[in-house]
């Protein structure tokens, strides 16, 4: 089962969180990002430590379970969820064409 963080949106096309990992998504493995929309998104993400440095996040599994969501998973790669790390995310309003 994933974690969920609820946020909001920054303005009517980007969107953009700023989230400290807990001790219970590093158990987990699974963050949900949800915008609270129902338009499609692609997502930029970086992981950094608490110091501000970036985290090498090979293997990190994103997906988008739904319109307005962003799913992060580790995956077999280098990276696992520790806490106290942040994620940085940047969502445009994905396009069809």
């Amino acid at each position: 089962m994933s974690v969920t963080v609820t946020t909001s949106l920054t303005n009517g096309v980007s969107y953009g969180n700023k989230h400290i990992i807990t001790t219970a998504e590093t158990a987990d493995g699974t963050i949900i990002f949800d915008f609270g929309n129902s338009v499609s998104l692609v997502a930029v993400i970086m992981v950094t430590d608490t110091d501000g440095v970036a985290r090498v996040i090979d293997g990190m599994i994103v997906t988008y379970p739904a319109d307005g969501q962003v799913q992060i998973a580790e995956g077999s790669g280098n990276y696992s969820f520790v806490a106290t790390d942040i994620i940085h995310m940047i969502c445009n309003k994905g396009r069809t064409d």
